[in-house]
């Protein structure tokens, strides 16, 4: 794994937070890996996810992973967790004017969460979520 000291979690929430957040979100749209929609649905069906699941979406960023279970696999609730305050924000709007509200919460990461003084490469997993069944 490569590490990156001079990078720290502030320089990468000022990233997503400014134009240059915007700017990727525009030329990437929603789902931000290569092979957009038909990539993430093979994903999801490779990992088993069906109806009724519960997931946690770590650096879910605005919450497309979310919405996206939520809308095609019906998915019962998943809960997203990201370090940067805008993203989240916009997420929740997102959700809320989706009306998928009720099956996604996004919320921040806690501190001991985060890493500590710098970001190594591979440490953020875009999109690792993990799944119970639902009781």
């Amino acid at each position: 794994m490569k590490s990156a000291p001079q990078i720290h979690l502030s320089d990468v929430q000022a990233v997503y937070s400014g134009p240059e957040g915007r700017l990727w979100a525009m030329l990437m749209g929603e789902q931000i890996h290569f092979g957009g929609f038909r990539s993430s649905l093979d994903l999801a069906q490779r990992a088993g996810i069906t109806v009724g699941w519960q997931g946690v979406d770590l650096c879910c960023c605005t919450g497309a992973g979310m919405r996206f279970l939520a809308r095609f696999l019906n998915v019962a609730r998943m809960t997203g967790v990201d370090a940067t305050p805008a993203v989240l924000q916009l997420g929740r709007r997102r959700c809320a004017d989706e009306g998928l509200a009720d099956k996604t919460k996004a919320m921040p990461a806690q501190p001991a969460c985060r890493p500590a003084s710098s970001i190594s490469c591979g440490a953020k997993m875009r999109g690792a979520t993990s799944r119970t069944k639902r009781s």
